[in-house]
């Protein structure tokens, strides 16, 4: 899993890529604005028109944007390995500014496996 987009809660929030056990880029604490992890990343888009949380969530090292304004969230899928992510506001004098972007980067599927498999060989080689 690379993306999980969910809503309800009335503002828009992204995390860190690679979460894992609270921390950015699979635990290495990263929060660069382009990254080749394995590990998903979150992203809440509730503005498409209710009314506003305006009581912010509690703070997190993990949390990258957190907005409360309305907009919409806009994915560009530019090949097998990258995706823009863009939320886009859509009130006041700077409706239709880009707020907040993200490219999500990952290798091709036979890289990683091919990867994943040398490692498991060296893994099980180092063991003996």
């Amino acid at each position: 899993v690379d993306i999980v987009l969910s809503g309800h809660y009335h503002s828009y929030q992204r995390s860190c890529d690679g979460l894992y056990r609270g921390k950015c880029q699979n635990g290495s604490g990263s929060t660069s604005n382009t990254t080749t992890t394995t590990g998903p990343l979150y992203i809440t888009v509730g503005t498409a028109g209710a009314h506003l949380n305006w009581t912010p969530l509690f703070p997190q090292d993990w949390t990258v944007a957190f907005l409360q304004e309305w907009g919409y969230g806009k994915m560009t899928i530019v090949n097998a390995t990258h995706l823009l992510w863009q939320f886009i506001g859509v009130a006041g004098p700077r409706a239709g500014e880009i707020k907040d972007e993200y490219w999500v980067v990952r290798q091709e599927r036979e890289q990683q496996q091919q990867e994943q498999s040398l490692f498991h060989t060296n893994h099980d080689t180092e063991l003996y």
